[in-house]
């Protein structure tokens, strides 16, 4: 058993801070990495050197101490139905979930490169490097699985609170109880680099777009409180600006909607549908607040 010393380390903040440890090294490495044009260069051996040795370290840390805390959760969970529940769709089943939900998309995703068959998951078509294109089907996948339960689990968590509690409590009192999904959440999407490879930003705009999904799920959730609804109704209606996402993202999420694209070459801009076309109008939205290319589209159906 760990003593208070190793609690500590195992506590929230210090797993906050091997995470932004890391995330400051990966970026200064990047931006070090940008002026030096000799890869070969003993300074560049010893930084990457420096950083695969704390990306163990600290990645040995967080493992260690999430089983640890997961062993704690289920040793004082109460023995109830719903308690087993909120277990499972809470932050200490986050390595089984991710495991699970990738391992189920990609046994059942067709790459179209290989099939021939380009108009099928089309929800999930993104990206264009060959092994970018696996990543974005499961990060979109792993999108829509949070939506679900972690809305849920937000729902049951916080019915800890009085109905009475203020608007501003409650949220902030969700993005407590959400702390490791939001971590996970914004670590998961800054480690990608597949977008500076072609034009269309996919890994960053559907990020962008799942972040305000989630923001409007968490006030949904805050408000179906303050009106003190059924639990029945407030699990229903947490995921639904997930549901909605689903309906309109499935003619495609992105410009590489029904295409066979050419490894590593960037898309035709293709418009297909009504729904499509919302989605792109999203992506046009961030290439421009952002400064980037906007491509022209052609619409292939009746306006």
């Amino acid at each position: 058993m760990m003593n208070k010393t190793n609690k500590k380390t195992c506590s929230f903040n210090s797993f906050f801070l091997y995470a932004v440890a890391l995330l400051v090294f990966s970026i200064l490495t990047h931006i070090i990495q940008s002026y030096i044009s000799d890869t070969q260069s003993i300074f560049l051996v010893v930084l990457g050197t420096l950083k695969m040795i704390l990306t163990m370290t600290l990645s040995t840390l967080v493992v260690i101490c999430y089983f640890y805390n997961m062993v704690l959760a289920w040793k004082d969970i109460k023995v109830n139905k719903l308690s087993v529940v909120k277990f499972f769709l809470g932050p200490w089943m986050l390595i089984p979930q991710i495991i699970l939900g990738t391992i189920a998309i990609l046994s059942i995703y067709q790459r179209p490169m290989e099939t021939g068959v380009f108009d099928r998951f089309l929800f999930f078509q993104g990206s264009i490097d060959m092994g970018g294109e696996l990543v974005f089907v499961a990060t979109i996948a792993l999108y829509v699985l949070f939506g679900f339960i972690a809305s849920w689990y937000a729902t049951l968590k916080l019915e800890a609170l009085d109905s009475k509690t203020s608007f501003l409590k409650m949220f902030i009192y969700l993005l407590r109880v959400l702390k490791y999904h939001i971590i996970v959440f914004l670590l998961w999407n800054i480690g990608s680099d597949y977008d500076l490879r072609i034009i269309p930003n996919d890994f960053r705009n559907m990020f962008l777009l799942v972040f305000f999904l989630y923001l409007f799920t968490m006030i949904v959730i805050v408000i179906m409180r303050k009106l003190n609804l059924p639990r029945s109704i407030r699990l229903i209606f947490a995921p639904i600006f997930t549901v909605i996402w689903l309906i309109i993202g499935a003619d495609g999420n992105t410009a590489r909607a029904k295409q066979i694209p050419i490894w590593n070459d960037n898309p035709h801009y293709v418009v297909t549908s009504k729904k499509h076309a919302i989605m792109i109008a999203w992506h046009n939205l961030c290439d421009d607040f952002f400064g980037d290319p906007k491509p022209h589209y052609t619409h292939q159906y009746p306006q």
